[in-house]
């Protein structure tokens, strides 16, 4: 009879994993709040001023660290080619000083890879560049570490954003 019980409590400590997101994101990094789809997805719209239904977001990640690219998915779409730019120029800027609030904002503090990331002013590097429709901003790191962190905090932003406009994610 014991060991009922105990498959029963475990079958139901598993089920609630899963009902809660926890196991299925590979963890409670998400210390923003709420870390459901609509939740990030809200955040994310309130940290990114292009329309995300209208934008394909992507991070690919290489040897050397890795790049984020951000495009509209009408070539002819101005406005969010604009706002693209205007937010990733931005962003390369804050990245490059260590600052990473925005992401923190949509991911939490806690993501993996973030807090590595702003430690490393001085070993990592990030240049925005101008794309055909949108931007991108690529990543660099001069050791292993860095290069690791950009590969944990680029995986982590896939596994969260499995929400509009975030193609090729895996997520």
């Amino acid at each position: 009879m014991p060991l009922i019980v105990a498959v029963v409590v475990g079958l139901v400590v598993v089920a609630g994993l899963f009902v809660s997101g926890y196991a299925t994101r590979g963890g409670a990094h998400n210390t923003a709040g709420d870390d459901t789809l609509a939740a990030i997805t809200a955040r994310a719209a309130a940290v990114m001023p292009f329309d995300l239904n209208a934008t394909v977001h992507t991070f690919t990640m290489n040897d050397r660290g890795g790049v984020e690219l951000v495009v509209a998915k009408d070539p002819a779409d101005q406005r969010n080619t604009n706002l693209i730019r205007d937010h990733l120029r931005h962003e390369a800027t804050e990245f490059g000083k260590g600052n990473f609030a925005a992401s923190a904002a949509i991911h939490g503090a806690d993501m993996p890879g973030l807090r590595k990331l702003q430690a490393a002013t001085g070993r990592l590097s990030v240049v925005y560049e101008v794309a055909p429709a949108g931007a991108r901003i690529i990543y660099s790191g001069n050791d292993a570490d860095v290069v690791a962190a950009i590969h944990e905090w680029f995986g982590a932003q896939t596994s969260d954003h499995s929400m509009p406009g975030m193609g090729g994610m895996g997520g």
